[in-house]
């Protein structure tokens, strides 16, 4: 049997998406704002179902980073330029590394 199994960055990236996404929970509870608590639970089912190498959980985990640039630009000068950069750099280096080859080959 062929098991698969995560690279250790690819662990450390999924459990930050899966931190990301009960911080939003918690923040969308926090603030009574059900759009943050929404976007928490689809956060954790994307990150689970690429955990899970489910093929339509890369798309799905690409549409999620590309909202979240997005939103990011959105609200452009209503935060300071570190955070910004991070905001938006982060996501793209994840999209970069989850359409990878190495990445892809897992999913096949």
């Amino acid at each position: 049997m062929d098991t698969k199994k995560w690279p250790v960055l690819g662990q450390i990236l999924i459990g930050l998406g899966v931190i990301g996404g009960l911080m939003n929970i918690a923040g969308g509870v926090w603030q009574k704002n059900i759009l943050m608590i929404i976007a928490g639970i689809v956060g954790l089912v994307i990150y689970w179902s690429v955990y899970k190498f489910k093929k339509w959980a890369l798309i799905g985990l690409n549409i999620l980073l590309s909202l979240s640039i997005a939103f990011t630009l959105v609200n452009i000068g209503k935060m300071p330029t570190l955070i910004l950069l991070v905001a938006i750099i982060y996501p793209l280096l994840l999209i970069m590394y989850f359409n990878s080859t190495k990445v892809k080959e897992l999913f096949r």
